[in-house]
Formats: structure tokens, sequence, C-alpha cells
């Protein structure tokens, strides 16, 4: 099942209307999963298609390509380029602690330790604000003019836990 929510703005025309909200859910469906390839509608009726069995393809829908990131259990991607965990913990690449950045705030960190690293996950002000299932992250947070406090966690595969807090400014 593939979920799309579109409410752009008018003002908003970049590639036909701005980002959009899709979601992909089912057995087959990557757990945690986020696409950073560049999909539009045409991606999802050519993905919706294929998956149907249908391979002839109305408008734009021929010529585009299957979103099959999404399917399958390929292993989680590197770290993001330039920030490696060099000792057991989190290493938070991007914002610097005490810096002052500007909304949305892009976050870079990737975590180590002597067993697989299964999920990584930020906070800020004591509220999860993303997570996913990697030993890296790079996403960008829309957070409010302020100074917040943001703590950036991993989970190995036994359980343990290791975590960098940081102070931010947000102008």
């Amino acid at each position: 099942m593939i979920i799309v929510f579109d409410e752009g703005f008018s003002t908003d025309t970049a590639h036909g209307g701005g980002h959009v909200v899709a979601l992909a859910l089912g057995p087959g469906v990557r757990k945690g999963f986020k696409s950073t390839a560049f999909y539009q509608h045409q991606n999802v009726l050519r993905t919706t298609l294929d998956a149907l069995g249908v391979h002839n393809y109305p408008g734009n829908g021929g010529s585009s390509a299957a979103m099959t990131d999404l399917f399958g259990t390929a292993p989680p991607p590197p770290p993001p380029t330039g920030c490696t965990a060099t000792a057991t913990g989190v290493t938070v690449c991007s914002p610097a602690a005490g810096s002052t950045a500007a909304s949305p705030v892009h976050f870079v960190a990737a975590a180590k330790s002597t067993h697989p690293i299964t999920a990584m996950r930020i906070y800020v002000d004591n509220i999860s604000r993303f997570a996913n299932n990697s030993s890296s992250l790079d996403t960008s947070l829309a957070l409010a003019t302020g100074t917040h406090s943001v703590v950036v966690q991993a989970w190995d595969s036994t359980g343990a836990v290791f975590k960098t807090p940081l102070t931010i400014h947000v102008q």
C-alpha cells in the first residue's frame, strides 16, 4: 500500500508543487527506510502498475523509474560523507555543539559499537523528532527560534545505548 499526502502551496512550484509525503506499507517494504531519491507522482504510478503486473503505462508512467529502493532488505547505507564514528559512541558532525543555525537544522551523525548499530534517534527538548534503523543519519529538522537541548542517541544489537548531548541555537 502506498499512501501519498499532497498538500502543496500554490506559491511552491518546484518540480510541480514541492515536497509531498509518501508512505509505503506492507510485508515487502524496507522497515524504517527513508529514500533519498527524487520521486514524483508518475513514479508512484509506475511502481503501483508494476506491482499489479500491468506493463502498459499511461502518461509519464512509462518513462519513470519504479520506486524499487523502498522494497527488499538492502543493507543500511554507509555513513554520510565526511561523518564517521571513529570511537565507540555517537559522533555528531553537524550541527556543532553551541553553534547557531537557521531552521531547518541539518543533522549529520554516525555511531559505532563493537556490535552492529541497529537504530539512531534525535531528541530535541526531550521529544523524539527523527528515527531510523541505521548506523548513520543525515536529515534536516524544522526547529523553532531559540535555544534547544539536543540528544543524538544510538542503540546496538545488544541493546546498549550511546548518547551525545549538545545545545544549539536556532535563529
